[in-house]
């Protein structure tokens, strides 16, 4: 069961690879940016301490990741994106305003979002909504 949970991960891994670097081909990176939007939103489930990640496994590890994968994706959307709350995407869909913003979302209330999710967001000045 664990080959084929790694193997599924292998191939997962590597359409998602083959799709990013078809994006950047320039006649299909100019046609598909007539299907993008104006926001995205961004859900997270879990985040979890670095030592405790290690010991997970099943099919739910990949709704998790560690403190330090999250703040590092977290530093990543500050430098590159203007992220806001979803109220402010909310307006800036209804309000056709131009360019690109991105909310965050904590799915499904686990303790682990107050305890070590919470205290990245705030240190970053990022808003969230936990669901």
């Amino acid at each position: 069961m664990k080959l084929i949970w790694n193997m599924a991960k292998m191939i997962k891994s590597t359409v998602r690879t083959i799709f990013h670097q078809i994006g950047r081909v320039p006649p299909i990176s100019t046609f598909s940016r007539r299907w993008q939007g104006s926001a995205a939103i961004l859900g997270y489930h879990r985040v979890i301490p670095d030592q405790d990640y290690s010991l997970l496994n099943g099919p739910y590890k990949d709704l998790s990741c560690c403190i330090s994968t999250f703040e590092n994706q977290l530093k990543f959307l500050r430098a590159n994106y203007c992220l806001v709350s979803m109220n402010q995407l909310f307006e800036h869909i209804r309000q056709k305003h131009p360019g690109f913003v991105v909310a965050l979302t904590m799915d499904d209330g686990y303790r682990d979002n107050y305890l070590y999710a919470l205290p990245v967001l705030q240190r970053l000045d990022i808003p969230v909504t936990i669901y």
